[in-house]
């Protein structure tokens, strides 16, 4: 038998509504899935800082990443059982403090070792962190005419979360230390575990074994299919853009960490209101299968403009472009994607599907990561000139997307919108469609 498990919404004090309340608790997810995506970024930028600080080689540099990824891929779809059987609530407050804690020893580290279990033990909480906050966020939104907005505001964040944490890390590193790359998740964690105690609904799981696999195959249906192979494909071309475009803009143009961070920020600006909206409006009138693909396809078109880079400072004409038309896109991919891979799926897995989508990020961008790099090392070697393989790595990018594309495209089943979404006061006066 398979645990029960009933969700109801909380009490709201009596000055908060509960449809109030449903937008306070998406408030604390988005917080913490912030969190999380900052970190996937932040450290780049301070990593010659904390290297300098604490004395290791370049060899040993890339650890620093790789514990944080390599725990938090590996440990996702645990996270997603965790919480299915403990609570999402509960997984997820304790994956807020652990990770607070994690961040908190990173950030006193005194040599190496200690900065990388640190790293380790933050993808490890991460890991109990993003299932349980996208899983409360489907049952807080299960029925609702604003789940569209919701996950949208959700995908927003995630797709956003890249280049706000180069920006972030950035600004920390040349303005105070490397070190509150690490401390400043201890104030967003705190914040959000204040404010997750009293709003977030409270599970009653019955005390049973678990009666099925990891990822029970059941779950894993065309939609499921097609919006992990989105979030795996479109990951690679996500950490080309910010890995190597980084690389171009410090090693090639000399901006410093703060310039940097600045470059992505009209990227991450359209990628909030595109995917906050416009993914909802999108969805609601072309359905999930067209607007993914349209957003890949977009989000394709601006890395091949990324190729026309140059040892020249070009970037009002060759950079800035690239990123607004990449931001477009990716707005249009995260949040349908999440809500794609959520919908429908029975309660007590509601868990699971949301570690899945998380795994296939995670994972596709790792991979796309040690990819690109070999790549890009293999064409500099040949040609003797690294703004080249920047140009193949961001068309090998824009090709990931591409097939994405099609994928979505052969994998998902056309859709129409079930419910109109409504914005301000412009209302839709036709009944939605049933999908098709």
């Amino acid at each position: 038998m398979t645990a029960v498990v009933e969700a109801p919404l909380l009490q709201a004090p009596a000055r908060v509504s509960a449809p109030a309340r449903r937008w306070l608790v998406l408030t604390v997810l988005a917080v913490a899935q912030l969190m999380l995506v900052v970190d996937a970024t932040v450290v780049n930028i301070a990593l010659p800082r904390a290297q300098a600080a604490l004395g290791f080689s370049d060899g040993d540099r890339q650890w620093v990443v790789t514990a944080y990824s390599l725990a938090f891929g590996a440990l996702l779809l645990a996270g997603g059982r965790l919480a299915d059987r403990f609570g999402r609530r509960r997984v997820f407050l304790v994956g807020l403090v652990g990770f607070a804690v994690a961040s908190a020893i990173g950030g006193m580290a005194g040599n190496f070792a200690v900065l990388v279990s640190a790293r380790a033990l933050q993808g490890g909480f991460g890991a109990l962190l993003a299932p349980s906050a996208l899983a409360l966020l489907t049952t807080t939104f299960s029925d609702s005419a604003d789940r569209a907005r919701a996950f949208g505001a959700f995908g927003a964040v995630s797709a956003a979360g890249g280049s706000a944490g180069l920006l972030i890390g950035g600004t920390l590193t040349q303005y105070a230390s490397w070190r509150w790359v690490m401390y400043v998740n201890v104030v967003l964690a705190a914040a959000a575990a204040l404010a997750a105690v009293p709003l977030l609904p409270r599970d009653r799981v019955a005390n049973r074994p678990v009666a099925h696999s990891l990822v029970p195959l059941r779950i894993v249906d065309r939609n499921r299919g097609g919006a992990i192979a989105a979030m795996f494909l479109s990951a690679t071309g996500v950490f080309g853009v910010l890995l190597f475009l980084t690389y171009y803009l410090e090693s090639t143009l000399g901006y410093p960490p703060t310039k940097t961070g600045l470059a992505f920020l009209p990227m991450a600006a359209v990628m909030v209101v595109v995917g906050g909206a416009g993914s909802a409006a999108a969805v609601s009138r072309f359905g999930h299968r067209r607007t993914i693909a349209a957003g890949l396809v977009a989000a394709g078109v601006g890395m091949a403009m990324l190729t026309r880079v140059s040892a020249e400072p070009r970037y009002a004409t060759a950079v800035l472009p690239a990123t607004l038309v990449m931001g477009l896109g990716l707005g249009l991919v995260f949040a349908p994607c999440f809500d794609l891979g959520t919908a429908g799926v029975d309660e007590e897995l509601v868990g699971t599907a949301s570690a899945m989508l998380h795994v296939a990020q995670q994972i596709g961008g790792s991979i796309g990561m040690v990819m690109l790099n070999v790549i890009a090392t293999t064409v500099s070697a040949s040609s003797q000139a690294s703004v080249h393989s920047y140009a193949v790595v961001f068309w090998v990018c824009a090709l990931t997307f591409g097939l994405a594309a099609l994928v979505v495209t052969s994998v998902v089943p056309a859709d129409r919108a079930q419910r109109p979404v409504k914005f301000g006061w412009r209302r839709s006066r036709k009944a939605a469609a049933p999908s098709a």
